[in-house]
């Protein structure tokens, strides 16, 4: 069994920049949900199409330009294998999905928003 990997200064920094992002996640699907109930309804549908809309053109144009044009350097073949991410950087943008939707409920939209 493969152990995980201790957590470094910048697996602590990623973590607390995914826990950020989750919070501001979980507080927009929040407000998404609250539009249920209002005539701006179809934005919950325009919105996350727009936005895999904007992703799909980029993967393309990604793909379109690594053929045309090739480069960069290619990473050598590892020796041994990778240790497993930390339990906390993996967790960490869950944890703030759920702080944020939980801190929806009590306010903390009001405040960070």
């Amino acid at each position: 069994m493969r152990h995980r990997r201790s957590m470094g200064l910048w697996d602590w920094i990623n973590s607390a920049a995914f826990l950020a992002m989750g919070v501001f996640l979980g507080l927009a699907v929040n407000a998404m949900v609250q539009l249920v109930g209002t005539p701006f309804w179809p934005f919950i549908v325009i919105i996350p199409l727009l936005f895999g809309g904007v992703l799909l053109l980029d993967d393309l144009l990604d793909r379109l330009t690594g053929r045309i044009l090739p480069g960069g350097v290619k990473p050598a073949p590892e020796s041994h294998p990778k240790a497993r991410r930390p339990l906390v950087l993996l967790l960490s943008l869950p944890m703030g999905l759920a702080i944020g939707l939980i801190g929806a409920q009590v306010g903390l939209g009001d405040i960070l928003l």
